[in-house]
């Protein structure tokens, strides 16, 4: 039984700060962690970006299915009712910072043939994505929904973007792949 459908794919970030000033590329010698924090105030622009990409470029029709039987939800493509693999977006959102800001850990994407990594190409990926991120409607594609509406996998891995910061290897950022309710 599938129901409560209707809903578009709107995301948003869980810790989106806009108290942090806008990093400028330079290094102004100033405490590492300010540094950090305005390159991580950065990377939370460029993770709005892409999830703004998504969802008004490349799946700009898909609507969200909820089952109300177990709670998971399908996000379809709102055009010929294959299935969105969200996870996956975020794999290459995750490796196209990575690659572009030199962050190191960049990973094969087995998946994605010829999907160009660097920022420059990002509109060039637009109908690839397209294709590459689509699958049949199955429970591997189904997405749990956790109280803070961050999105898991039907195995309860979280769907996120995890950068490293490249100076000591800690977490530079952790952008949950989060549904809006408005």
């Amino acid at each position: 039984q599938r129901g409560g459908g209707g809903g578009g794919l709107q995301l948003g970030a869980l810790n989106s700060s806009g108290d942090v000033p806008a990093f400028d590329g330079a290094s102004d010698g100033a405490d590492p962690a300010v540094l950090k924090a305005k390159v991580r105030a950065s990377v939370t622009r460029i993770l709005a970006l892409f999830d703004r990409f998504l969802t008004e470029e490349v799946f700009p029709q898909a609507v969200i299915e909820v089952n109300e039987a177990d709670g998971s939800i399908l996000v379809q493509d709102g055009r010929g009712g294959r299935c969105i693999l969200l996870g996956r977006y975020y794999e290459y959102v995750s490796n196209s910072i990575k690659s572009t800001l030199g962050l190191g850990g960049v990973e094969a994407l087995t998946w994605a043939g010829d999907i160009d990594l660097d920022f420059e190409g990002i509109d060039g990926n637009r109908l690839l994505l397209r294709e590459k991120l689509l699958a049949d409607c199955s429970a591997q594609t189904a997405y749990l929904l956790g109280p803070d509406l961050a999105l898991k996998s039907s195995q309860g891995a979280p769907v996120e973007v995890e950068l490293p910061w490249p100076k000591d290897g800690t977490v530079l950022i952790s952008h949950p792949m989060q549904l809006q309710t408005a």
